[in-house]
């Protein structure tokens, strides 16, 4: 009886150091647990304006920016929006206003409100001004920006995205 247990025990301690010695050094613990993780991401791309264009294909070739994506993380209730400028708005801001901007510009922002169908941002803040924000509207892929100008008036975009 006492070899028995002692056997199980020596089995299970082999299963232990050989699982360590995987993950040790071929990494191999962290595939498992991400590929059994959920995630919360959503990610909202190739996002036009449906009053101006027709198409992504149409606007990006009209717009500033070679990308622009949200990256909605519902488990930290944020959204991050990247930007990646063209060289041409680089170069064009650099000589007009001797403005250096970078190729690449992350935003996060706080989420403040969501259901199961809809996200809503907090304040853009900046140039956008304190009273504009973000919706997303999960199930149909769309966006919408909603804007007041200090003027007191306010108008709305909205997007198309790809999810």
């Amino acid at each position: 009886m006492k070899k028995k247990i002692i056997k199980v025990l020596a089995t299970i301690g082999l299963v232990v150091a050989i699982f360590l010695i995987l993950k040790g050094v071929f990494d191999i613990g962290k595939i498992g647990i991400k590929s059994f993780s959920s995630n919360n991401n959503i990610i909202f791309e190739k996002c036009y304006d449906t009053d101006e264009f027709s198409s992504y294909k149409k606007s990006i070739s009209a717009s500033i920016y070679e990308n622009r994506d949200f990256e909605i993380d519902l488990s930290k209730d944020i959204v991050t929006r990247t930007v990646v400028w063209k060289d041409e708005t680089i170069k064009r801001n650099k000589e007009k206003n001797n403005f250096i901007m970078p190729k690449v510009e992350l935003d996060t922002f706080r989420i403040v409100s969501k259901t199961k169908d809809f996200v809503k941002t907090d304040s853009l803040g900046g140039i956008m001004g304190k009273n504009s924000f973000y919706t997303f509207f999960l199930n149909s892929k769309k966006m919408q920006l909603f804007h007041s100008l200090p003027s007191g008036e306010n108008f709305v975009v909205d997007f198309n995205c790809k999810a």
